[in-house]
This record gives C-alpha cells, sequence and structure tokens, in this order.
C-alpha cells in the first residue's frame, strides 16, 4: 500500500515510522531537518513542501496513493489538505484534528469535506475518561 502522510511531528513521524517496514511511505512537510531524520532512520519518500498545495503532494505521489493522513498540528489545514486530495483522486483520506467541535462539524457534514476517517485525540481521550 502506498500512503502519503503530511505533517512529519510526532504524530506524522510515528505513523510513518510505524508503516515503513511494511507499506511504501511518502512524508510531506515544509521542515527540511525533521524530513532528513526520518528519512535517515526509515525507508520513506520525502518532499519538503507546504502539503496545502496540489503541486506537492502530486510531487509526494498522491495520484499512486492509497491514504493520504494528514497530520500536521493545524486541524483546518488537515481538512483542506484532505479535501484538495479527494477532490483531485479517489484516495482514502483520514485527518488528524484537535478541536472536539470541528471534528463533530466534519461528522454532521457527511463527507462533504472529503475526509474519509478523522481522528480527534481530544475526544478519545475525553471519551475514555468519563
Amino acid at each position: 500500500m502506498y500512503v502519503t502522510v503530511v505533517g512529519a511531528g510526532d504524530v506524522g513521524t510515528g505513523i510513518a515510522a510505524r508503516l515503513a517496514d511494511t507499506h511504501d511511505i511518502a512524508v510531506v512537510d515544509v521542515d527540511e531537518d525533521r524530513l532528513d531524520t526520518l528519512a535517515s532512520a526509515h525507508d520513506v519518500h520525502t518532499v519538503c513542501g507546504d502539503g496545502r498545495s496540489l503541486d506537492t503532494l502530486e510531487a509526494a505521489g498522491l495520484g499512486d496513493a492509497d491514504v493520504l493522513v494528514a497530520s500536521t498540528d493545524r486541524d483546518g489545514a488537515n481538512v483542506m489538505i484532505c479535501g484538495a486530495a479527494k477532490n483531485t483522486t479517489d484516495v482514502r483520506t483520514v485527518a488528524r484534528v484537535k478541536r472536539i467541535d470541528l471534528y463533530e462539524t466534519c461528522q454532521e457534514a457527511e463527507g462533504a469535506f472529503g475526509i474519509d476517517d478523522m481522528l480527534c485525540v481530544n475526544r478519545l481521550t475525553a471519551r475514555d475518561i468519563v
């Protein structure tokens, strides 16, 4: 499976590292140092650029991707990245968001944002506590 991960922070790096042994992975981030560190530790293709740009996503192999994971630290960017990817390809999209209200809005919109799966850690944490 070919997976494109946008965002090489803790979450994106963790996803890429976990999948790199069994899948083809491309990682997009604006921080070249993060990408170099990730590429030196794992067999991943890296693209330095803004993941909100279709040109950047295409350079990362979006057209060949089975799954795109938007895991930047910006909720709005993750929603936008998934929407742009879904609008131009049939890739399965996964967005990470922190804000529970944004998660709920996207869930109520039933796919209008081009997001197949959405993960909200704050919501999961709150749910597990109570």
